[in-house]
């Protein structure tokens, strides 16, 4: 099952994670890159037997990887991105995990500790450019990587700070319509942002509205921005 939406445009999926229990013929699901949220449910492919690959990175995904998932003698699960800070030290003796990883890497085979970071999320070895894809301490003061599986030591940043921060480098108190803006509103409520999925921003269409100065660096942080309309302004 694909539902993946790494390069795909449209809609992303939403909601709890569906625990896929009555599958058994399932061999492979694609679900990364959605906005996925909770906690991975307890009785997640219970019923598979042989399920081979499990994409569900890059999603909102929280808590901790449900013990059950031990059961599978081996599997290749890819969880990096997503906010789970928490797994049992007895995933780490399934030695044929991640192709084989885990034998040679332990849990970091399967995700990065907390406080690192690596190019994949986990540790597996020398990619094609001959790179060794190693979990990496963090060098940064603030505790940027408090989940498992970090790919960046970035700052995690709030799309409402980054749109507060917007407002007041272009002075938004002065803007023709500032509606919602710095309100309690959901941000995709204020006027001139778009969210496709209700939750991240996709567009701000802003043109002709008063906006005065230089627009700010983090507006770069806002990672589903795909639209920035500030056309006309002074």
């Amino acid at each position: 099952l694909s539902l993946y939406r790494r390069i795909k445009s449209g809609p992303k999926l939403t909601g709890p994670l569906p625990p896929f229990n009555n599958n058994p013929s399932l061999e492979g699901l694609y679900l990364d890159y959605n906005h996925l949220s909770g906690t991975i449910p307890a009785d997640f492919l219970e019923a598979s037997l042989n399920t081979k690959l499990i994409t569900i990175s890059h999603n909102r995904l929280t808590g901790e990887i449900p013990l059950t998932l031990d059961s599978f003698d081996a599997l290749n699960i890819e969880m990096e991105g997503n906010l789970i800070d928490r797994m049992d030290v007895r995933f780490c003796d399934n030695v044929e995990w991640m192709d084989g990883k885990v034998k040679d890497f332990g849990c970091n085979a399967i995700l990065c500790p907390k406080h690192t970071y690596g190019t994949f999320g986990r540790q597996n070895g020398t990619d094609s450019n001959g790179t060794d894809s190693k979990c990496t301490p963090c060098a940064n003061e603030v505790d940027s990587t408090p989940y498992l599986g970090s790919t960046t030591c970035d700052v995690p940043i709030n799309e409402r700070d980054v749109l507060d921060i917007f407002y007041n480098a272009l002075g938004g108190d002065n803007w023709d319509n500032n509606e919602g803006w710095k309100s309690d509103k959901s941000i995709c409520d204020w006027f001139g942002v778009e969210c496709r999925d209700g939750t991240s921003v996709q567009a701000i269409r802003l043109g002709a509205n008063n906006l005065k100065g230089t627009p700010p660096k983090e507006i770069f942080l806002l990672r589903q921005l795909h639209i920035l309309w500030l056309h006309s302004n002074p």
